[in-house]
């Protein structure tokens, strides 16, 4: 995930991660550096699932708003 939007760690971030409209995880925090944290930090809460959801991030200091579609597949084990 590659986004021009820079974290500085003082950044107050907010950011939700959804399904078909059902919010299946949630994190608020201040000690972000980039986007690619964030996403990890929520795929952790998340644990397993499958589909196209959307990971929306707000950095509230600076006063933007990022979206991005997420995929996950849950592996089936043989």
């Amino acid at each position: 995930m590659n986004d021009n939007k820079l974290i500085q760690a003082s950044d107050q971030i907010v950011a939700t991660l959804e399904l078909k409209g059902r919010v299946l995880a949630s994190v608020c925090s201040g000690d972000f550096r980039s986007i690619a944290d964030i996403a990890n930090c929520i795929f952790s809460q998340v644990g397993d699932f499958s589909g196209l959801a959307k990971l929306t991030v707000r950095n509230r200091t600076q006063g933007w708003r990022v979206e991005r579609p997420m995929a996950r597949r849950v592996r089936i084990a043989s």
